[in-house]
């Protein structure tokens, strides 16, 4: 079992990369059908950076490195077990 947590303050820097639905309404698909989408928003905001930069929080709790560097660790790990089912928490 692999767990993740992140705050929901970059929410806008997911929606923004394309890949919000692929995190939040992945409940019961297997990993290997967002990868995709995590693929292209990783790909998106290593191009952008400022741009996203823009979507911090201002109270730091969600900033870009942060959500970037969570969202390549989900990533490899979705690589890592195609086969995995995806259990989301609100």
């Amino acid at each position: 079992i692999v767990d993740y947590n992140i705050t929901h303050n970059v929410s806008r820097m997911w929606r923004r990369a394309g890949c919000y639905e692929a995190l939040y309404e992945s409940h019961g698909k297997a990993a290997l059908e967002v990868v995709p989408a995590l693929e292209e928003a990783v790909r998106r905001m290593r191009a952008e950076p400022d741009e996203y930069r823009k979507l911090d929080a201002p109270n730091g709790w969600g900033v870009y490195e942060q959500a970037l560097g969570w969202l390549e660790n989900v990533l490899a790990d979705c690589k890592a077990y195609p086969l995995a089912t995806i259990e989301v928490s609100r």
